[in-house]
């Protein structure tokens, strides 16, 4: 049996004054209920129902340092009694982490010496039972045991685990989420917001990360963050409705709860507009317009609601309104430039695009809308060469341009346009993944794996470059398969072999296909060779089996072609050409024999004829040929016998064969058997029509029997 480890209690349990740790308490307040109960029960040893009281208490008061220490307590003496009493090193080791967790997570590392001792001694204890478990405390390691801890509900652990898995770059931000949601559950929300923090600083973007930070600050009622994370997440998230109806809540709130308030009622305005409740968005709009006259905000906000109702009319009086206000707004000539284009009045937003421009030289969204219309009349390059005249070209227009013709199926114009983006911007995944895709789509498979590659190494953990890349990989094998069967159907049997060559991941199709080709060449031994490859993909595969047993009887191989026939007849009987060639293997093989014996009779050597005739017999009894070559043998040596046996049994399988008898009647007149001897003798004159020395001899001892009878 596996020894374990001892943990020794002393080590872990904290003594603060004559009892440890629940004697004295470090808040101003008296001691919750939960604690008292907590207390009471670790007293009597009852560890998991102290643990589940200590937790209560912890979710009332986060803060508490009493509850915290009582819990430790708990979780390292339930320990002790998991290892050394139930021998279960695994559960203590949940427990430690568990207590490790409390000790340095839940709300930070307490300045007093007796704590800092006793979690060094957690630490030193989780370590000796971590090495006798052989626990990966790599930090992918970490992460996998802090997932398993999590799934078996031991939230505490996990959260250990993620905390000592976050020092590491590679893991850090999976694992300051993770640990971030474990202090989340364990009701300590003020806490998670840190690793989420932290988390966000290694990718800002995450959308899932926003809607986390959004629904903490939430219940910590700091709506306003919270609205701002919201806001965030929106722009990426699946959860668009659920998102929507919590800023709703938030914004709401703040509207009745100061209803003079402008803004809220702009910004719940805005909500109501992304639902699509437009009755409910104006009336909001008009209620900040009261309050506030002069915001540009909501009248923008207001002509964006025309817009999206096609209103362009109201739409562009409300943006006259905001430029009377402020003759600069962008958003405002943009927009009011976007109606006149809807309306097609194309000369009068040009007019406005260039209006806007002159305020804001290299506004990427402007200078696009001023594309997307010169291009209903000119050549994309024009359109660029006219919007340089008016502005500074942004950085994103190739791009942005690219998408427009992408869109409008001007393929070769956007591979162009998106080339040029690129070669300003490396790192815009969107740019690398739209030129594979019009390469893949034109069938270019080589430039479309060369930009989705270049992707993969950029990007080598995003699910949708990933994706498109096995999508290319698959359509180009695909498409190579097809052209090399084409090839070979065609009788282009070398460009064929070249084609199924190009295919980048050969497998069991590519390689049964390029042995057929070779098949066909009859060049036996590299059709064997892929036939091999293929069985190494697919060991079972009766096909392929038979198929190359074919190859290697063209190549007389039939010892490597009998043990894959008889497999694959084990499994399936009936399976008629491995029941074909095995027959003809084992004839062949008889046949081969056969000669030898012959020859070995020709020089002399019966003994190695009769054993190689024996054999043959051993294996098939009915074997006319080896029974009379090996009643030959036995003639040669004299043992009558045994030849007139093999006669007999070889008269049997072919009664028609005159010689037969001949050899039997000279065995049965050697053996002095007058009788069988004339009956053979009469047989194979018989059968005969022959004149020769034999036909003479058994004539004249046919006469002299009966003479002498």
């Amino acid at each position: 049996m596996k020894s374990i480890n001892k943990i020794m209690l002393s080590l872990l349990i904290m003594s603060i004054g004559t009892f440890p740790a629940y004697s004295e308490t470090y808040n101003d307040e008296p001691p919750s209920y939960y604690y008292t109960q907590g207390q009471s029960l670790y007293q009597n040893g009852q560890f998991s129902s102290a643990i589940k009281e200590f937790k209560k208490a912890l979710r009332e008061n986060p803060s508490d340092l009493s509850s915290k220490i009582g819990l430790i307590n708990s979780y390292v003496a339930r320990a002790e009694y998991y290892n050394n009493t139930e021998k279960s090193p695994g559960k203590a080791a949940f427990d430690l982490k568990s207590a490790l967790f409390y000790f340095v997570c839940y709300n930070g590392m307490t300045d007093k010496t007796n704590y800092s001792n006793a979690y060094n001694a957690a630490f030193d204890n989780l370590n000796i039972l971590e090495k006798s478990l052989k626990s990966d405390t790599t930090a992918d390691g970490l992460i996998k045991s802090a997932k398993y801890s999590r799934m078996k509900g031991e939230f505490a652990a996990a959260g250990y685990d993620f905390y000592r898995a976050a020092s590491n770059s590679k893991t850090s931000f999976n694992a300051n989420i993770g640990l971030g949601d474990m202090l989340n559950i364990l009701g300590n929300p003020s806490k998670a917001v840190d690793y989420y923090l932290a988390a966000q600083s290694v990718n800002p973007d995450d959308t899932d990360l926003q809607l986390k930070l959004a629904r903490v600050y939430e219940e910590l009622n700091q709506s306003e963050i919270a609205a701002e994370h919201y806001n965030r997440a929106l722009k990426n998230s699946d959860e668009r409705d659920e998102i929507l109806n919590s800023l709703e809540t938030i914004c709401r709130q703040r509207a009745e709860k100061n209803p003079s308030d402008a803004e809220a009622h702009c910004n719940l305005g805005v909500i109501y507009q992304k639902q699509g409740k437009y009755n409910l968005a104006l009336a909001e709009y008009q209620k900040a317009e009261k309050l506030n006259p002069a915001s540009v905000t909501t009248k923008n906000n207001m002509g964006l609601l025309y817009f999206e109702q096609k209103n362009y009319k109201n739409a562009i009086e409300t943006y006259n309104q905001v430029l009377l206000i402020d003759p600069k707004n962008i958003i405002a000539r943009l927009q009011k430039g976007k109606c006149y284009s809807a309306v097609n009045m194309q000369d009068k937003a040009e007019e406005e695009f260039i209006n806007a421009l002159k305020y804001d030289p290299k506004n990427k969204e402007v200078q696009t809308c001023l594309a997307e219309l010169y291009l209903k009349t000119m050549s994309p390059d024009e359109a660029v060469e006219k919007i340089a005249r008016n502005s500074q070209l942004s950085d994103d227009l190739y791009s942005k341009l690219a998408y427009s013709l992408h869109q409008n199926g001007d393929l070769d114009n956007a591979l162009k346009y998106y080339k040029k983006a690129l070669s300003i911007n490396k790192n815009d995944k969107s740019l690398y993944l739209n030129i594979a895709q019009i390469y893949n789509g034109k069938n270019n498979f080589t430039e479309a794996m060369k930009y989705s590659k270049e992707a993969v190494i950029l990007f080598p953990d995003d699910k949708q470059v990933r994706n498109l890349n096995s999508e290319i990989s698959s359509r180009q094998t695909g498409h190579l398969y097809e052209e090399a069967e084409k090839l070979r159907n065609s009788g282009k049997y070398t460009e064929a072999i070249a084609a199924y060559n190009k295919i980048p991941k050969q497998g069991y199709e590519t390689y049964v296909g390029i042995a057929g080709v070779y098949q066909l060449l009859k060049d036996y031994p590299h059709a064997a060779e892929y036939y091999e490859k293929a069985m190494k993909e697919k060991p079972s595969d009766e096909e392929v089996s038979v198929a190359l047993a074919g190859i290697y009887i063209q190549d007389n191989k039939n010892n490597l072609a009998e043990p894959l026939l008889k497999n694959v007849l084990q499994k399936n009987p009936n399976n008629p050409k491995a029941k074909e060639f095995l027959t003809y293997i084992i004839k062949n093989n008889e046949e081969t024999a056969i000669q030898t014996a012959v020859q070995k009779i020709e020089s002399k050597d019966y003994k190695a004829a009769e054993a190689l005739l024996s054999g043959i017999i051993s294996k098939n009894a009915n074997s006319f040929t080896a029974h009379y070559y090996r009643a030959m043998a036995y003639d040669a040596q004299e043992n009558y016998k045994s030849a007139v046996a093999d006669y007999e049994a070889a008269v049997k399988l072919e009664p028609a064969s005159a010689l037969i008898y001949y050899s039997l009647g000279v065995d049965y007149d050697t053996m002095n058997n007058s009788a069988k001897a004339i009956s053979n003798f009469s047989k194979y004159l018989e059968l005969t029509k022959e004149t020769n020395e034999y036909t003479n001899y058994a004539k004249q001892r046919l006469n002299q029997l009966k003479t002498t009878k």
